[in-house]
Parts: structure tokens; sequence; C-alpha cells
């Protein structure tokens, strides 16, 4: 491949990346803000809601007329904890010693 056709190759893959930006982003912005107002409520460690968006962008580089891929993702941020004493199977409960008897 000549740097010419590198280059225009280059700029098409730039052009085509920045407008499927533009559509994705059109497309989700309203979703996004709303989950982040959403997950905003009851959180005391945050000030205010913020929308987190990620983008990520895939290209095949040796094919001439490649496909660009644009993909968005945007998630809340959700805590969740429990916990359990387990036990080891050498205590054992008042009523299984006296069932025993």
């Amino acid at each position: 491949m000549n740097t010419v056709t590198t280059d225009a190759k280059r700029d098409a893959i730039i052009n085509g990346a920045v407008e499927l930006f533009r559509e994705l982003l059109t497309e989700h912005i309203e979703k996004a803000e709303q989950d982040a107002n959403d997950d905003f409520v009851g959180d005391d460690n945050q000030s205010e809601p913020v929308a987190r968006l990620g983008f990520t962008l895939s290209f095949p580089t040796l094919t001439r007329s490649p496909e660009v891929i644009l993909k968005v993702s945007w998630s809340v941020r959700r805590k969740a904890e429990s916990s359990i004493t387990v036990d080891d199977g050498q205590a054992k409960l008042p009523l299984e010693t006296e069932a025993s008897k």
C-alpha cells in the first residue's frame, strides 16, 4: 500500500468514526443521562450525577475498504453486599445434640 492510499484510508476511517460517534451519542445520550440521574438518587458518595460513556472503535488494518465499527457503552454504578458466617462442620446446634440422645 502506498502512502496516498494509506492516508486516504485513514481519513475515511476517521470521517466514518466521527459520523458514527455523532449518531451513537445522539441516539443514546438521553438514556445515559437518565441512568446517571436515577443512579444518583440516594448515593451519598456523589455530589452530582455523572454520565460516563465509553466508545470502542475497531477496524481491520489490512483491508482496503475496512468496516469501521464503533460501540458505545455506559453503566450505572451498583453496589450490593451480603455476608454469611459458615459452619465448618465442627459446631452443632443444641437441638441436634439433644435429638441424638
